[in-house]
């Protein structure tokens, strides 16, 4: 913060007269030298004043001299005031940039401004609001600007959408409600029943349907007990579609499809982005070592040829995505799985048959087969199948196994899943079988009194 110039030479001349005689200065006669101190020079004055650096001094310890235009070292100094030299002027860079944002006047057309990561975000927010989704965000001067001002700190804008508190549905991106908006049961099952009603629909909507028409997230949910106890207070029975790690499903398709890549142990990611610049998602991704390419796997929910309104406007989307897969076909593989015509009216050998067929040219697996209740969960699994599967305990072909031992030799999730449908002895007589417990018609009065007392 030290100006070691204190005067400089001037001469007079027709432009300098006037300024310096009104601050004082004795004129003598043109052309000739006078001194001027440097505080009178005009601002945009070109004249070398020598300057020490404050950070030399205060960072290193060391003494530094040097020279530079008086306007500059006035224009320099308009934020903060203080002096740097050429090897120190990336610290004076960063103190200044920081005021500026700090007293709210750093500009998104400024250098820098796009360093801070509450710009970042804000920018995010202000696209979303006037485009409302990321769909063509490469093809508009401001999508692309976005974009990469934003991968330049190794993020997304579709993650910071997320951060923000929106919600990404396959290209919809929606405003999350308060968590409070919901605090009556009564009113989420109300709004739930009208999408029910609104999209006609056969079944309890899946979580993501929910979250998205309803623009909640899974905190809602779960205060009220939960997808599957919010759908038993409306009388459904909900799809269960959650895989064998864990993960949410969208679909049926997706949901056994990732029980079988599991059963295989075959790694693989989920709603990964295949296409940079796009909200669209993929339902499976795999990394093969040796392969240039990212292999992408999509489960489609609907036929092609689908005349639903949800299939419509399904395969809109659809159509859209796979024209990307070609365009990125250099970088990516896909593996494209029709749900309806792999699963529907399939027997579980055929499903096996079918997805194996797609897997293993990329994979090169060998067939193995995987046990039903590891692709396939109990909810889903017919009478027969449930039958089949607890005959496996069972040591006379009469009877069907006795419940304590179907739970002891971990077959408990059948059973559960058994009396949830039937009462046991009514299970046993659909199969003509039997139950080596008397049912509870069995025990009237008469018989007790004959068991305890006779």
């Amino acid at each position: 913060m030290v100006l070691l110039t204190k005067t400089l030479p001037m001469r007079w001349n027709s432009n300098n007269k006037k300024r310096y005689v009104d601050l004082n200065y004795s004129f003598t006669k043109m052309g000739e030298e006078f001194e001027v101190k440097v505080e009178h020079l005009p601002v945009h004055a070109k004249n070398e004043v020598k300057v020490e650096c404050d950070y030399c001094r205060d960072i290193k310890g060391v003494i530094n001299h040097f020279s530079k235009q008086f306007a500059n070292y006035l224009s320099e100094r308009k934020y903060i005031p203080k002096d740097s030299c050429e090897e120190c002027k990336y610290i004076k860079m960063k103190e200044n940039k920081e005021y500026r944002q700090e007293q709210g006047i750093l500009t998104k057309d400024d250098n820098g401004w796009w360093t801070f990561r509450e710009n970042r975000l804000l920018a995010v927010k202000e696209y979303l609001e006037k485009y409302h989704n990321f769909e063509g965000l490469l093809k508009n001067k401001e999508g692309k600007k976005l974009y990469h001002n934003i991968i330049k700190f190794q993020e997304l804008p579709q993650n910071l959408a997320i951060e923000l508190g929106y919600d990404l549905e396959n290209e919809l991106l929606y405003k999350r409600k308060p968590q409070k908006y919901y605090e009556n049961i009564g009113k989420l099952i109300r709004d739930i029943q009208k999408i029910i009603d609104e999209n006609k629909l056969e079944f309890f909507p899946t979580v993501g349907m929910i979250m998205k028409e309803l623009k909640i997230g899974h905190r809602v949910l779960k205060k009220h007990g939960g997808y599957i106890e919010i759908s038993r207070k409306m009388d459904y029975e909900p799809q269960n579609l959650v895989d064998n790690s864990g993960f949410v499903n969208r679909s049926k398709y997706e949901r056994d499809t990732a029980n079988y890549l599991i059963a295989q142990n075959l790694p693989y990611l989920r709603e990964q982005y295949p296409f940079e610049g796009y909200s669209f998602q993929s339902d499976f991704t795999f990394l093969v070592k040796g392969n240039p390419r990212i292999i992408h796997g999509e489960v489609w929910g609907f036929p092609k040829d689908s005349t639903s309104p949800r299939g419509i406007k399904y395969n809109i989307n659809r159509k859209i995505k796979e024209k990307l897969y070609k365009q990125y076909n250099e970088e990516i593989e896909l593996i494209s799985i029709e749900g309806p015509e792999t699963f529907d009216k399939k027997t579980f050998q055929q499903i096996q048959e079918n997805l194996f067929k797609k897997f293993s040219p990329f994979f090169h697996l060998p067939f193995e087969q995987v046990e039903l209740e590891l692709l396939i969960p109990t909810e889903d699994m017919s009478d027969r199948e449930l039958f089949e599967k607890v005959m496996e305990l069972s040591d006379d072909e009469e009877y069907l196994p006795e419940t304590n031992y179907l739970k002891e030799s971990g077959y408990g999730r059948y059973y559960n899943q058994i009396i949830k449908r039937y009462k046991y002895e009514e299970f046993a007589r659909l199969f003509g079988k039997r139950v080596r417990y008397k049912e509870n018609s069995f025990w009237k009065k008469e018989k007790r009194i004959e068991f305890f007392y006779m």
